[in-house]
């Protein structure tokens, strides 16, 4: 067997230590978000008439950070928060809780796509007064995993937080998707 020569171990041995470095907090190594995730972020930040046009680049940074190292919600609001400077008629938290919401979903719908082991997917609401009636009608609707669940609005959406929907379906949505034979 061959061995490495020094200048290959240590070309190696930085590799790692900068891999280490740029994706580790704690000890715990977190990889950078999946491209289709950021896109989606991206996505429900361009419908978001909400946020400066100027902040939006800066937002979507500071949320793909967050998201990147699990951070909370609240950390997240925080981070929407110091990029617009505090401003109240940004609802950081709705933002927060929107991207979020997305990222939870859209992680169960492809993990329980890619298992091969679920045929169905189910809506579920908070089932608490503060959900909306858009989507108090789908609490419990079952659906064929490949198929949308339809808004009374007409909206289709694969999941709870569904990019492609209308931000009316997705903003501030607390609901989740569950996967079923």
């Amino acid at each position: 067997m061959e061995q490495c020569s020094p200048e290959l171990l240590e070309v190696m041995k930085q590799g790692f230590d900068d891999f280490f470095t740029g994706y580790t907090e704690a000890g715990i190594i977190y990889p950078p978000l999946e491209d289709d995730v950021k896109q989606g972020v991206r996505k429900i930040l361009q419908k978001m008439e909400l946020i400066p046009h100027t902040h939006v680049d800066a937002v979507y940074d500071e949320l793909c950070h967050g998201l990147r190292w699990n951070e909370t919600l609240n950390e997240l609001r925080q981070r929407i928060a110091r990029v617009i400077h505090d401003d109240e008629s940004v609802p950081s938290s709705q933002i927060a809780q929107t991207i979020s919401n997305f990222c939870i979903n859209y992680q169960n719908i492809k993990a329980a796509r890619e298992s091969m082991m679920f045929s169905r997917k189910s809506w579920v609401t908070m089932r608490d007064g503060d959900v909306r009636d858009l989507h108090a009608s789908l609490d419990g609707v079952e659906v064929p995993m490949n198929e949308k669940f339809i808004l009374s609005n007409g909206d289709e959406l694969d999941y709870p937080g569904d990019p492609d929907a209308i931000l009316e379906s997705m903003y501030g949505c607390r609901c989740t998707v569950f996967a079923s034979k």
